[in-house]
C-alpha cells in the first residue's frame, strides 16, 4: 500500500535537509509532494560538501517552484535562497 501523497513535508534538520531531500527523492521526482517547507542551515550543507545549486535546480527540474514563507507569497529569486532560513517550494500544477 504505502503513502500515495504527502501533502506537506516539513524539513528541520539542523544542516541535514539534502539528505533527508535524497531520501524522498522517489517521492519528489514522481510529483508525490506537494509542498516542502525547509529549513535551511546552509554552513551545514557547506561541511556536509552538498551542492545546494545543484539541489535547487533538481526541484525545479521535478516541477516545484520556489516561494517566499511570509505573505504575499511570492516567488522567490532563486539568487537570493541563500540568505532565506525558510524556504517553501510549491508543486507547480501539472499541464
Amino acid at each position: 500500500a504505502g503513502v500515495a501523497r504527502v501533502r506537506l513535508l516539513k524539513i528541520d534538520t539542523e544542516g541535514y535537509e539534502g539528505s533527508v531531500l535524497a531520501g524522498a527523492r522517489k517521492y519528489l521526482s514522481e510529483g508525490r509532494i506537494d509542498h516542502l517547507i525547509i529549513e535551511i542551515n546552509r554552513p551545514q550543507w557547506d561541511a556536509l560538501g552538498l551542492d545546494f545549486n545543484a539541489t535547487l535546480r533538481q526541484l525545479a527540474d521535478w516541477g516545484y517552484e520556489f516561494r517566499e514563507t511570509r505573505q504575499p507569497y511570492r516567488l522567490a529569486d532563486m539568487d537570493r535562497l541563500h540568505w532565506a532560513p525558510d524556504i517553501w517550494f510549491k508543486r507547480r500544477a501539472s499541464s
